[in-house]
């Protein structure tokens, strides 16, 4: 069985140590206003990369990071990250209903399930915003109110793809599952 990395595909007996639900940085402006030129990647590597080092140096082998769309996630810094650092880093794709759904997109209540399928695998197949560098899970807060269409939108996107997936709830963090 494999995982997608930043680097492509690892198999998971290679994962080694890992650290299974990590934020390198989250963006608290919300899905209407988040920019992704608002931060300065070189500032953010230079800042992590000697932690990095230091749980490489500790026996970690894999950090995912379950920053979901909308939310801060940059798949260039992780790469980077991962590059200089000699971790494997996986991150997400999907979304985050919180603080009076403020980081869902428009799209999630308009857009069918086979919709909200589709612009998943789009990136899954292509890579996040036109780097090239594909999400290894998928990650879902569930604490709005089309929460039963995205279920049904990671359950379509899962059915194609080996993937993890990473689910909150009101309570809790309740699924951790490699199909």
């Amino acid at each position: 069985m494999k995982v997608m990395t930043v680097k492509g595909w690892l198999d998971i007996s290679e994962m080694g140590v890992t650290l299974p639900h990590e934020h390198i940085m989250v963006d608290w402006t919300g899905a209407d206003s988040i920019d992704f030129n608002r931060w300065n990647k070189d500032s953010i590597v230079m800042t992590v990369l000697p932690y990095f080092k230091e749980l490489k140096e500790l026996g970690c082998q894999t950090f995912i990071d379950c920053t979901p769309s909308y939310m801060g996630r940059d798949p260039e810094v992780f790469k980077r990250l991962s590059d200089e650092s000699g971790l494997y880093i996986i991150f997400s794709v999907g979304l985050y209903g919180a603080i009076d759904n403020r980081f869902v997109p428009e799209y999630a209540y308009t857009e069918t399930e086979e919709q909200l399928a589709a612009r998943w695998l789009e990136e899954w197949n292509s890579g996040c915003r036109e780097t090239g560098i594909t999400p290894g899970i998928i990650k879902v807060g569930v604490d709005f109110d089309t929460t039963l269409k995205r279920m049904t939108g990671v359950s379509l996107f899962m059915i194609t793809q080996y993937c993890a997936f990473i689910i909150h709830n009101r309570e809790r963090i309740t699924i951790r599952r490699i199909i």
